[in-house]
């Protein structure tokens, strides 16, 4: 009968002892898998903000309007409603006056001459680096035009919505795409960077579109080229838009 009390106090040793393991090894597994959610955090965090600093070293598509003040080699300043910008031309593949279908230089360009240029803002760069100088006539007096810059949303016929404006294009309408001769309404394509003078009443509604310029996207195959450039915009773009008064 002394066996039976024997083999009962090993038994209970041994699940004593396994009991005890037991937490143990639940307490190392929940430390691993703790470890093992920090790291992949921590990773991720990593991922994500360096794809924020790339995203932030990245240039967008923006333009200027405005007359000439001064150029000085490669660089010129742009006034306009008592602001100045800044434009470097040294990479802007194209200098056309509107008027015409001109091409010019660089030393065409003289002070007074009105411009719309279209190019690349980089962060930290104080110049535009442009990529497109249009020579275009000044505003007459009392004509209020504003300027433009988005992707296309949507495309109607001749009617074509950008930030939420809808741009009508007229036989007035001096459109341009790039890579394209002779472009017309039918070349626009969805998410294509768009750039529009238009005019405006006393009310501040768009009673004509006067010039459009297109850089194709990525729905869009007519003239596109590679390009590491973020045109994408938004409505903060929209809300940057040049009011032009010749009376300014």
């Amino acid at each position: 009968m002394k066996k039976i009390p024997v083999f009962l106090t090993i038994l209970f040793f041994f699940n004593s002892i396994a009991l005890a393991v037991e937490p143990a090894s639940d307490s190392a597994l929940t430390e691993k898998i703790k470890e093992r959610l920090e790291q992949t955090a921590s990773q991720d965090l990593s991922a994500i903000k360096e794809e924020i600093a790339q995203t932030a070293k990245s240039p967008r598509a923006k333009a200027y309007i405005g007359s000439i003040k001064t150029i000085d080699g490669q660089i010129i300043t742009l006034s306009y409603k008592n602001q100045e910008f800044a434009v470097d031309a040294s990479k802007a593949y194209e200098i056309m006056k509107t008027s015409g279908q001109k091409k010019l230089a660089l030393k065409d360009l003289k002070n007074n001459d009105f411009l719309i240029v279209m190019g690349l803002a980089y962060p930290g760069k104080n110049e535009l680096e442009a990529r497109k100088i249009n020579l275009i006539p000044a505003p007459e007096v009392n004509d209020t035009r504003q300027l433009i810059i988005g992707k296309i949303e949507e495309i109607d016929g001749n009617k074509i919505k950008v930030n939420g404006k809808t741009l009508t294009i007229s036989s007035k309408t001096r459109l341009e795409i790039k890579g394209l001769k002779s472009p017309n309404q039918e070349n626009l394509e969805l998410k294509d960077t768009l750039f529009a003078i238009v005019s405006l009443d006393k009310n501040g509604t768009i009673i004509e579109t006067k010039n459009i310029f297109v850089i194709p996207g990525e729905n869009n195959t007519a003239g596109q080229e590679p390009t590491n450039a973020q045109t994408s915009t938004s409505s903060a773009d929209a809300s940057e838009s040049a009011t032009i008064k010749a009376d300014d």
